[in-house]
């Protein structure tokens, strides 16, 4: 599972566990303890909610992820709601929960992806609707299911996670890179109904290619 801040801009102050690097043999700085100080809606700006893949690998491993819990890492309160983001009623449930459990939803990564490679003949019509439902509508419909709270508070972010293979085409991806063309098309049209209606919500796509270790682009 990728995750993506398209904010940021500067190293972070302490170091964040990454898959496949061992740990430094130096002594690290360690974050403060602020579980007992930190006010409970004190992270506004920093609050998002990213769909997670029904089988990913998370960095601390998917292990961890099949039960909500709750993370406090330098001061930031992170709530992990493990979904299948190809059903549409986990979606709202998603949303509403992810909403009760913060005092809104600022930013909505939608970074939840399949990939499968078959030559198009050979591909089942079951595969085909779930690699769509997974890319392309759970984001689209997540992104309907929360846009209105965000017109309501005045400010939005969504960031579509797309691929190289939404520019172009590839070969026996099919399925995948018309998914992800559609995620660019969606991108580009919110952005324009935001300025025509006025909402105070902006949407941004990634493209990104190949991915080490985990080869979806």
């Amino acid at each position: 599972m990728r995750t993506v801040n398209p904010n940021a801009s500067e190293t972070p102050r302490y170091p964040i566990p990454t898959p496949g690097i061992p740990a430094a043999k130096t002594a690290l700085p360690q974050p403060p303890n602020t579980s007992q100080n930190v006010p409970k809606n004190s992270a506004r700006k920093n609050r998002g909610v990213g769909d997670a893949k029904s089988n990913a690998k998370g960095c601390f491993g998917y292990e961890n992820l099949k039960k909500p819990c709750v993370l406090i890492f330098i001061g930031l309160n992170v709530l992990t709601i493990p979904t299948d983001v190809g059903n549409r009623k986990n979606l709202e449930l998603l949303a509403k929960r992810a909403e009760d459990e913060s005092d809104g939803i600022d930013v909505l990564i939608n970074n939840a992806g399949l990939e499968k490679a078959y030559p198009y003949d050979k591909i089942s019509a079951e595969v085909i609707e779930q690699i769509i439902g997974v890319n392309l509508v759970a984001p689209m419909i997540l992104s309907r299911l929360l846009i209105p709270k965000m017109i309501e508070r005045g400010e939005g972010h969504i960031v579509n996670m797309a691929s190289l293979a939404g520019l172009f085409g590839i070969a026996y991806g099919e399925v995948y890179a018309a998914t992800k063309h559609g995620l660019v098309g969606f991108t580009r049209s919110l952005r324009l109904t935001a300025i025509g209606e006025g909402y105070p919500v902006r949407a941004s796509v990634i493209c990104p290619g190949f991915i080490s270790d985990v080869g979806m682009y």
